[in-house]
């Protein structure tokens, strides 16, 4: 019990959560949404085991995966995107997926971003669009307008969910990575 102590509360955690999402990514965006739902599947299994998350964390990570699944429909359904091989008006597993997992970061190996006011804006508008452009393409799947329109939007969206993350986190000290 005293080693899961201690490796909750060293950089090991944070350092094995990133590196966890990043496999969850490159395996989710490969467009299988069977494989995707198993590691991401895993992922939530040892987040739950390694870092114990409080009942709020939990709650967050369920609204942000409520919030993406709706996004991304919406995106799809709006034509701006679609996805390989996807037909139906719920996005692919594999994207579900990558909601679960990128929700597993955000009191951990993301919270140096929700340190300042700006970096969440920063992060939203030019790092977290591009990932997903770069998702699109490894897919398979198609940006149906222009990209640079996409990325804009994108970006606009992000730094607002990063930002309302920060403020969330922040008006919740109990759980907040901000403490």
């Amino acid at each position: 019990m005293e080693q899961i102590k201690t490796l909750k509360n060293g950089r090991l955690i944070i350092v094995m959560n990133a590196l966890a999402f990043q496999v969850v990514w490159f395996i989710c965006v490969q467009g299988h949404s069977l494989s995707g739902l198993l590691v991401a599947n895993l992922l939530l299994v040892a987040h739950v085991i390694f870092i114990r998350p409080k009942a709020n964390e939990i709650g967050s990570m369920v609204q942000l995966v409520a919030f993406g699944v709706v996004f991304d429909s919406l995106l799809m359904s709006s034509g701006a995107v679609t996805y390989h091989g996807h037909y139906g008006n719920l996005i692919p597993g594999w994207l579900i997926a990558l909601w679960l997992a990128f929700s597993t970061t955000l009191n951990h190996s993301m919270k140096w971003i929700f340190k300042t006011g700006w970096l969440p804006v920063v992060t939203g508008f030019f790092l977290i669009p591009f990932s997903y452009w770069i998702g699109i393409y490894i897919s398979g799947s198609k940006i149906l307008v222009q990209p640079a329109l996409f990325l804009a939007a994108e970006g606009s969206v992000w730094a607002l969910i990063l930002t309302w993350i920060r403020y969330q986190l922040k008006a919740d000290q109990g759980s907040s990575c901000l403490n």
